[in-house]
């Protein structure tokens, strides 16, 4: 009985003591499994709670095991798609061998699975773990992209920066210097490390020289930026005007952080800038003021005068015969010519005057500041003699002469158009009558200039409206008395006006470049007249018309004759060309051509006014010169005046040497007329 008690106290005790065993190993088990859960929880909430990729590889086989939700975001699918794939198919160039002992972190490039050909740069680094029983390559990858691309935004703004022309500077709050680009060193002279500290403004002013003061910074502050025209100093002490332009790089709260200033050395565009402005305003050809600048000015020097209660001349200044020289000795030869007269005319000039070249060969000079009139006279008479002493053009003496018109501010005009409009008049009086002189307006004088106007626009229509005709002044053979030769004088029948003589309209004609167009219609005029004379069975009969210079000079002066005389079936002996000797003394080389193309044709030339001229008479060795014409001038003083015979006389002697014809011009009388065949005209 005792013994089963016992035993029943054993096994008790021992069911007692194995329950709580169990116990305890249960406690401890669900203390262990709670632990378990909460590293499992703690590992799992630090896995995918971080901002990197991770990735678990198994280290035998290189799969994936393990990756968190950033890894996912990064590869670009989910964990099922992802897991088990071989780690290094991420990388479509490979990854590189790494070992996380010790090998540093590095770049590769993971390729997005199913982002087609878009790649992220990540940074890696791999370390070997135990993952329970396996060992495993844990792999934590940085996004490396936006970082990459900011550095290289970064690197490239530092390139641009360092290789733009335009200088900059870097300032803080205080507006000191902290860093510059090479642009800056160039500009100023000064290094980096000499500029840093040194106040953005210290080397800048005004461009009156005042400091620069506060004004740009608070426009800067309130408006983001400003810009404008400052003086710059160089280290070497020299100043240059600069453009500069400012702008302010706030924080978050507005306060400007950083300031910074970008600047150029704006001298030569400067001084370009002055020579376009000069341009527009002054003739290229003699620095003069141009018409338009000219007017301007002329306007502002007169409000001066009507304030002051002073009087102003205006001076209207043509060349006498420069025409003739520039047709002669071609443009390039004029134009240097006209560079002497405008040096000429602007040394009569005061400060406060103005002079100006406002056509070809047409001046206007505004003296300023008179009491009266008259004592603008002396100026004038000056410019007179100095424009008529010899000017020395590429080795060649030229004689000219002006003529000058004068009006007075504010009697003859108010405005520096009308002034010039009635000097303007005053001067074709001058013209008119003698040259090389000067007049004053008077209010009869523009009357006279709009008939000149009216005159011009009735010209342009004179060939259109048939207005034009040819007479014929017969050449007599002074031994036969008979008809050999007839001169075409150009007419013009206005219909309202009458018959206007040659001495008005030709004038008008050059200066209206219409002087080519009327000579074509003469020589067409003149072929048509031979072949109607021809066919009328009259016996052959050379004509002779007169041409300008400049028509001479044309490119398609032969080529239009000779069509003209294919055109009228015109015998070209039949025609003769007559140049005057100022316009043949000083022939170029086209001229030269010209001529000679002519004697090939079979069209003589005459060489009209023949002893006006001052140069030698090499010309006359030309093939195409057939006769010389005695000038009037000569002729008139025949037989009674001494000079004028022994001129006539050495004229006549020298063509017939030369085997030239000659014709005597305007023979009037009959002891002229006696005197002639007795001096030797055969």
């Amino acid at each position: 009985q005792g013994a089963a008690w016992l035993a029943r106290v054993l096994f008790w005790a021992v069911t007692l003591a194995a329950a709580l065993m169990i116990g305890i190993w249960l406690y401890f088990a669900r203390r262990a499994m709670r632990e378990l859960q909460g590293s499992e929880s703690r590992y799992r909430t630090l896995l995918e709670g971080a901002q990197d990729a991770i990735a678990v590889v198994d280290a035998g086989s290189g799969r994936i095991l393990e990756i968190n939700q950033s890894a996912e975001h990064m590869i670009g699918g989910s964990r099922q798609q992802i897991c088990g794939r071989p780690f290094v198919s991420l990388f479509p160039d490979g990854l590189p061998k790494l070992d996380g002992a010790d090998a540093p972190d590095t770049h590769a490039d993971v390729a997005l699975a199913g982002g087609g050909e878009r790649v992220r740069h990540v940074a890696i680094s791999l370390s070997r773990n135990q993952w329970g029983e396996r060992t495993v390559q844990l792999a934590i990858m940085r996004d490396m992209t936006e970082r990459l691309r900011m550095e290289e935004d970064r690197r490239v703004a530092a390139e641009a920066l360092a290789n733009i022309a335009e200088g900059v500077l870097i300032a803080d709050a205080q507006h000191r210097i902290i860093s510059g680009n090479a642009a800056a060193e160039a500009l100023t002279g000064y290094s980096a490390s000499e500029l840093i500290g040194t106040p953005l403004d210290a080397l800048r002013s005004q461009l009156n020289g005042d400091p620069l003061g506060t004004a740009p910074w608070q426009e800067v502050a309130y408006i983001g930026h400003w810009q404008g025209r400052v003086q710059s100093r160089r280290k070497d002490g020299r100043s240059y005007p600069e453009r500069l332009s400012l702008s302010a790089i706030r924080v978050s709260d507005g306060t400007p952080h950083r300031y910074v200033a970008v600047f150029d050395d704006i001298s030569e565009s400067e001084a370009y800038q002055r020579q376009l402005e000069h341009l527009a305003m002054h003739d290229p050809l003699t620095a003069l003021l141009n018409r338009a600048a000219f007017e301007r000015e002329a306007a502002r020097s007169l409000g001066e005068m009507r304030i002051r209660g002073r009087k102003a001349a205006m001076l209207f200044i043509d060349l006498d015969g420069f025409k003739a020289v520039n047709d002669s000795y071609g443009h390039a030869f004029g134009d240097q010519l006209l560079q002497q007269v405008g040096q000429r005319v602007q040394s009569q000039i005061a400060a406060n005057d103005r002079a100006g070249r406002i056509g070809g060969d047409e001046f206007t000079l505004l003296l300023c500041d008179l009491g009266t009139r008259d004592e603008a006279l002396p100026v004038v008479r000056k410019l007179l003699l100095l424009l008529s002493e010899p000017f020395h053009v590429l080795e060649h003496e030229i004689f000219l002469s002006a003529s000058i018109g004068i009006s007075s501010f504010p009697d003859d005009g108010d405005d520096p158009a009308t002034l010039i409009a009635n000097a303007d008049a005053a001067m074709y009086s001058v013209k008119a009558d003698e040259r090389n002189s000067y007049r004053v307006y008077t209010k009869v004088m523009q009357a006279s200039t709009r008939t000149r106007l009216t005159l011009a626009g009735e010209l342009r229509q004179a060939i259109a409206r048939g207005e034009f005709h040819l007479v014929y002044q017969p050449n007599l053979d002074l031994r036969t008395r008979k008809l050999v030769a007839v001169e075409a004088l150009l007419r013009w029948q206005h219909p309202e006006r009458g018959e206007v003589s040659p001495a008005e309209f030709i004038p008008l004609a050059e200066s209206l470049g219409m002087v080519r167009a009327i000579g074509e219609w003469v020589i067409n005029e003149a072929c048509r007249q031979i072949r109607a004379w021809l066919d009328a069975g009259l016996p052959p009969l050379r004509v002779a018309v007169n041409i300008s210079a400049s028509h001479l000079r044309h490119p398609q002066f032969v080529e239009h004759l000779r069509a003209t005389l294919r055109q009228h079936r015109c015998p070209s002996d039949a025609l003769m060309i007559e140049l005057t000797e100022s316009a043949i003394l000083h022939i170029g080389e086209r001229s030269r051509r010209t001529l000679a193309a002519l004697h090939e044709l079979g069209v003589s030339v005459a060489v009209d006014d023949f002893g006006t001229g001052y140069s030698s008479l090499a010309y006359l060795k030309l093939p195409a010169i057939r006769a010389i014409k005695i000038d009037q001038s000569f002729v008139n003083g025949l037989p009674d005046d001494a000079n004028d015979a022994a001129i006539t006389r050495a004229i006549l002697a020298l063509a017939h040497s030369l085997g030239l014809e000659a014709i005597a011009e305007g023979i009037e009388t009959e002891q002229q007329l006696a005197f002639l065949p007795r001096g030797g005209l055969p």
